[in-house]
């Protein structure tokens, strides 16, 4: 976000005042269940300080002790009427406003600043950009009508009250804010050791497009010879193979869009078992059609029906068969853009000890003969005994 001053003769027609500037903005991030001030309403003693003299302690207190927010938003800004600044901040969908202020120095009590501003749109999509406009408003606590410091307190105590285009103020913006989109920080990221293998996971980062998984060993750097692109900003698991057993690998994974990448994840370690102890072996090969096409497969059935508390599943390719956990049912889609090829699932399941077993095996994404209707599977389980003329299992 960036914070510009517009204090110029434009907005005040009287003339800038020697000294003119606009002080540390603070705020916070929070939901729609607190409101640090409102027009129309008493100010807060955080509000006060801040919009007579720029303090910033008690707003700070205040938003700390609120269970609604989650952040405090404190910025230095650029000495001077036109002074700015910009600087990160991170939402969430469950905590998606920002309040921010800053007082308009020097004066009684005379701030601009938003109020639980929303970057979710009515239809909870992040905007992409969001402008604001920012007014002078008087705090109501302290009397005065130039730009001078030191007055006397407002008796009674008055509301918070928009004074644009009164007084010294025209109808011209004192400051502007300015909210783009940019990539969060990817988040949740686990790593399932196999034989030669690591299977990765992650939580899904709003708005991206992609990720990329990358690893190193040793002294070694992060680079694109060691990194998997993964497309679909949905898809969040990758299995890394090839690698070396017995060596303890770094991971991270960085979100995507258009080309441009945000904050890399923390970095998480594994080491592929050098032996096939924990790996149980790997599963025959199964084909689905390309375009969109599903299977499932049963994994109590795949694993063998004993004491598993959970599952994570993974795709060597997933832009080319994409994996979903349904249950104790994995369900493997196929791309919708008729690609062929082949990839390895991998499935791990864990006991509620801890104890984790991977089965992984191939799935070959071929284009469906002319003629023949997707789904054709469930037709030839319901014949006979469940196989084939050849009497192989038809999910082959």
């Amino acid at each position: 976000m960036t914070f510009e001053g517009n204090w110029t003769t434009a907005s005040t027609p009287g003339g800038v005042v020697p000294g003119a500037h606009f002080t540390t903005l603070i705020g916070g991030i929070h939901d729609g269940r607190v409101s640090f001030w409102r027009s129309g309403e008493a100010a807060s003693p955080g509000i006060e300080a801040m919009a007579e003299t720029g303090a910033t302690g008690a707003l700070r207190a205040e938003i700390v002790a609120s269970p609604h927010a989650v952040a405090v938003v404190q910025q230095p800004v650029a000495f001077g009427g036109t002074g700015g600044a910009t600087f990160r901040i991170e939402v969430t969908a469950s905590h998606p406003l920002v309040t921010l202020t800053s007082m308009i120095g020097p004066s009684p009590d005379w701030f601009v600043g938003v109020s639980g501003l929303s970057l979710l749109d009515d239809g909870q999509t992040w905007y992409a950009e969001r402008r604001v406009d920012l007014f002078p408003y008087d705090a109501g606590t302290e009397d005065g009508t130039e730009f001078t410091l030191s007055n006397p307190d407002t008796r009674p105590r008055g509301v918070i009250t928009g004074i644009r285009g009164t007084g010294k103020f025209s109808d011209e913006p004192m400051a502007r804010l300015r909210f783009v989109l940019q990539l969060g920080r990817v988040t949740g990221v686990t790593v399932t050791a196999a034989e030669g293998r690591l299977a990765v996971s992650w939580d899904a980062v709003p708005g991206a497009d992609g990720y990329r998984v990358q690893w190193r060993s040793g002294t070694e750097a992060f680079e694109a010879t060691r990194e998997h692109i993964v497309t679909g900003g949905d898809v969040t698991s990758q299995v890394i193979l090839g690698l070396e057993p017995g060596v303890e690998y770094a991971i991270r994974v960085v979100a995507t869009r258009d080309g441009a990448t945000g904050p890399p994840s923390e970095v998480v370690k594994g080491t592929p078992s050098d032996d096939g102890a924990e790996v149980a072996p790997s599963g025959p090969l199964r084909e689905i059609f390309s375009g969109g096409d599903r299977a499932s497969v049963d994994l109590p059935t795949l694993f063998g029906r004993g004491g598993a508390r959970t599952y994570d599943a993974a795709s060597s390719a997933p832009e080319l068969v994409a994996v979903a956990l349904e249950g104790r049912r994995l369900v493997l889609t196929s791309a919708r853009d008729g690609s062929d090829g082949e990839a390895t699932i991998t499935v791990t399941a864990t006991d509620a000890e801890g104890r984790a077993v991977a089965v992984s095996f191939p799935v070959r994404v071929t284009t469906p003969p002319s003629g023949v209707v997707r789904g054709w599977r469930g037709g030839l389980l319901r014949q006979g005994d469940g196989t084939d003329e050849s009497g192989q299992d038809p999910n082959r």
